[in-house]
């Protein structure tokens, strides 16, 4: 017997997929606070939007988007985890709630990994606050647990970009837009630069189809989308080696309540000039600002920097939301998160027992 046989058999096993009705799953979020006023509140008006993208993304079972449950009394006690397909092999996965007790999110952690391991999917991530002591136990040291070969963690600041961004020209600077079978072999050395091997796996950007035509061919089939558009920053001082890669991520709207599956994201080389910085992220901004010109009803377009290389980037078209980590893992990794999720919820079980036994005395 495996190690994940035994991890299956340890517990009683409640994981179900696509069994919670989408109003019961967005009454269980307003329930939990996961969907507090302030998030409500942004998303509001485009709420009837999001709610039809997930109904036709539902109807590819598990092959768009797919809701884990693990639940009981109608739904009125549950855990619940979301993940939609990112890139051609790649998931996110989102959502993690509960009100029941710790059993039913393991359940659901595990659930979804085995799946993903049936169903050999390439990598795995989430964002999470890292300010969420719960979450930040769990992802935020997969790195240490699993190891940075199939794992990493990455903290980003969030902002909501408003596109009325001034333009500063700068004759050194020249950008271009990044397309499949061109500058990709540069564009893939940066990145592995300066954001690693793990990164590059879980976003698939040592693949051919760097602009996700193909997983764009599959949501079309949903009256979806989802694609990214990809733009690089060259600089004279610094010869031929790019430095700064801007992305445009585009998919449904609300697949993340954040609105992360359309966000944009700036990697810029950590060892630019100050007095550049901010002029090449404009000229990058300026340029995939083309990227939301339809399909986009919302004003802001969310935006997020690695904490690394932020600094000296300041702009009054920037309105910073929050520090989110991403948690990011191989297929390699798999396993071990499996037995690293198991190890952490048999600590929390025990500390339960104690405490039991403590209130007895």
């Amino acid at each position: 017997m495996s190690d994940l046989d035994d991890i299956y058999h340890s517990f009683s096993f409640d994981f179900r997929i696509n069994e919670v009705p989408l109003e019961e799953l967005i009454l269980h979020y307003e329930r939990v606070n996961f969907l507090y006023p302030e998030k409500k509140k942004r998303i509001q008006h485009v709420l009837p939007i999001i709610v039809q993208n997930w109904k036709k993304a539902l109807q590819a079972k598990d092959q768009l988007l797919w809701v884990a449950s693990s639940h009981r009394n109608n739904f009125q006690k549950m855990a619940t985890i979301s993940l939609w397909r990112s890139t051609k092999n790649c998931w996110l996965a989102q959502h993690l709630t509960s009100n029941a007790g710790p059993s039913y999110v393991r359940n659901i952690l595990i659930g979804t990994q085995l799946h993903a391991i049936e169903n050999k999917y390439r990598a795995g991530q989430n964002w999470f606050q890292p300010k969420n002591k719960y979450a930040n136990k769990i992802f935020g040291s997969i790195e240490s647990s699993i190891g940075s070969p199939y794992a990493k963690v990455s903290s980003y600041n969030y902002y909501y970009l408003h596109p009325d961004i001034n333009k500063i020209t700068d004759s050194s600077i020249s950008i271009v837009q990044c397309r499949n079978n061109y500058y990709q072999k540069t564009l893939l050395q940066f990145l592995l630069d300066t954001m690693g091997n793990v990164f590059i796996e879980t976003e698939e950007w040592d693949q051919d189809d760097i602009e996700l035509e193909q997983i764009n061919d599959l949501y079309s089939k949903f009256d979806l989308f989802r694609y990214r558009s990809i733009w690089m920053a060259f600089n004279k001082t610094y010869g031929d080696e790019p430095v700064g890669v801007l992305t445009a991520y585009r998919g449904p709207l609300g697949f993340n309540f954040s609105l992360l599956e359309n966000r944009m994201e700036l990697i810029l080389n950590s060892n630019l000039k100050n007095e550049k910085r901010f002029a090449i992220f404009s000229q990058l901004i300026n340029k995939a600002l083309s990227a939301y010109e339809t399909h986009y009803p919302l004003k802001v377009i969310p935006l997020v920097i690695h904490s690394n290389i932020e600094r000296n980037i300041e702009s009054s078209n920037l309105e910073y939301i929050r520090t989110y980590n991403k948690s990011s893992w191989i297929n390699k990794g798999f396993e071990p998160w499996c037995r690293h999720v198991a190890h952490f919820f048999e600590i929390i079980e025990n500390n339960f027992k104690k405490e039991q036994n403590v209130s007895k005395e």
